[in-house]
């Protein structure tokens, strides 16, 4: 009896997997067992191995047509990927229905999460139903993804915690790693249902991926012992663990004994060595940890601006765009080249997608720091923020829109992007928005939402907008503010009997 390695890099196109978790297949690798296969079949597998997937495809294509189940995965993979063959998920499925009949449990496992990513009623269905068969022989995989499945909805249901326990439970006990960690994170909070959090229970489960030589388990355990709820603290065993992950080169140990020396202890001193070891090892949370002490002269030494600069700069580097942020905020308060290489950093925090600094980055375009006052420049950035949806930056987008700076004036944009702010609570945003109301600029003029909108301004905090109210009230008839009134309601959700009692009070 010969067995024949897939080693076949996952990409189940469409069938998302949770942060961590393998794909089918010990550490995203793909194992068949191909009995005394011919020559043909092994030659198939070594050319997909490689990357001669049309080579692989052509090798597999007669073998599986006499049933060949690695041949069949072969032609399933090529045709969910495009690679070597048209992509095609009707094929894909096709091949490796094909092959899970002719016992492959590769196929299975494969079929299973092509059917989940199909997203119909009855593929989820047939999904489900294969994946439970799998689950009562395999290592843990099948539960896994069914608990998987559970908590983000695929079988027809809603979220359901208790079945997503249960499963990941199920594979736990198969001692599955992957799902240990998933089912503590469950368990600590970290997938939602505030309200079934069990800080104990999560910390049983990350104790038993640590002992099962799981490093960043390890650092849970640990940082639980000495931060966690007051009631699980146990501070020998927490330093215990958080050498142990140390030994196995997990250095956010270092932060967690960090944090605990600050924060628990209060003891800047022994932070700061820690921070320092964690630094110096490459971590960058405590890269930026050090950079902050340093620079605030906090832990018995003297304050350092520059080597807190070189530390915040090297967090970024490697990777903690906070890094990038405040090497950028100490850059920018200078002149010359230095605002230049601020600049530079700010954009890397950026482009690591944080959407207020992309506002930021456009601020800088408009003050004409750079040496020039580009609204395009802003006006693009302001944009990417919106889209990720930062308040402010849709409000600065909208702004230009409205005053028709950097981008052509148009006030149907400006009131989207004002009314996208204004939902999130934007108090500037929905006063201006109220402005487009009140003038019938680019918007149909509606002076009760107007009313409104100024009214829920001055609640959010807008001084600006306490005027515009005044003024607006002074305007309106009794009839036209018990109109506002009801508008001012309906924004809020109030029931009609309580709009009587929605006005602002003077």
């Amino acid at each position: 009896m010969r067995h024949l390695s897939l080693i076949l890099s996952m990409a189940l196109l469409g069938a998302p997997i949770l942060p961590g978790a393998a794909a089918p297949g010990a550490e995203g690798t793909a194992t068949l067992e191909a009995g005394d296969a011919p020559d043909p079949v092994q030659a198939a597998v070594d050319a997909y191995n490689k990357g001669r997937h049309i080579e692989a495809v052509r090798l597999a294509r007669p073998l599986a047509e006499t049933g060949n189940p690695a041949a069949l995965v072969i032609l399933g993979l090529a045709h969910e990927t495009g690679r070597g063959a048209e992509p095609s998920r009707e094929l894909a499925i096709k091949h490796y229905r094909l092959a899970h009949e002719a016992g492959s449990g590769e196929a299975s496992f494969r079929l299973a999460t092509s059917l989940i990513a199909q997203g119909g009623a009855e593929e989820q269905a047939e999904a489900k139903a294969l994946l439970e068969t799998l689950s009562k022989d395999d290592t843990g995989q099948a539960s896994r993804i069914l608990g998987e499945g559970s908590l983000r909805g695929w079988f027809g249901d809603e979220a359901d915690f208790d079945k997503t326990r249960f499963y990941w439970q199920q594979a736990a006990d198969k001692g599955d790693v992957t799902a240990i960690m998933t089912l503590a994170r469950l368990l600590d909070g970290k997938f939602g249902f505030p309200g079934k959090r069990d800080p104990a229970a999560a910390l049983a489960a990350y104790a038993q991926a640590a002992q099962l030589g799981n490093p960043t388990a390890m650092v849970a355990v640990g940082s639980r012992l000495l931060n966690g709820e007051e009631e699980l603290r146990n501070e020998k065993r927490g330093r215990e663990w958080l050498a142990k992950a140390i030994a196995k080169e997990n250095y956010e140990a270092h932060l967690a004994l960090g944090d605990f020396e600050e924060v628990v202890k209060k003891d800047d001193r022994a932070a700061l060595a820690q921070y320092r070891k964690g630094a110096e090892a490459g971590q960058a949370a405590c890269m930026l940890k050090l950079a902050t002490f340093v620079n605030e002269g906090r832990g018995g030494e003297a304050k350092d601006p520059e080597e807190a600069l070189a530390w915040f700069k090297k967090a970024g580097q490697a990777g903690n765009p906070l890094g990038h942020v405040q090497a950028a905020a100490v850059l920018l308060k200078g002149e010359g080249l230095r605002i230049v290489e601020g600049y530079a950093h700010l954009v890397a925090a950026a482009e690591g997608g944080l959407a207020d600094i992309q506002n930021e980055v456009g601020l800088l375009y408009l003050s004409g720091r750079l040496g020039i006052r580009d609204a395009t420049a802003a006006a693009g950035w302001f944009g990417r923020s919106a889209t990720a949806g930062y308040p402010q930056g849709a409000h600065n987008l909208g702004t230009l829109y409205e005053q028709g700076l950097g981008v052509p004036r148009n006030l149907n944009n400006a009131g989207r992007l004002y009314l996208q702010a204004a939902k999130a609570g934007h108090p500037q945003a929905t006063t201006a928005l109220g402005r487009l109301h009140a003038s019938g600029a680019g918007i149909q003029q509606d002076l009760a939402k107007a009313w409104a909108l100024f009214s829920i301004a001055v609640e959010r905090g807008d001084e600006g907008a306490k005027a515009l109210l005044g003024e607006l009230t002074s305007q309106l008839t009794a009839d036209q503010l018990a109109e506002g009134r009801g508008a001012l309601a309906d924004l809020k959700g109030l029931p009609a009997k309580d709009k009587q009692d929605t006005a602002p009070k003077k």
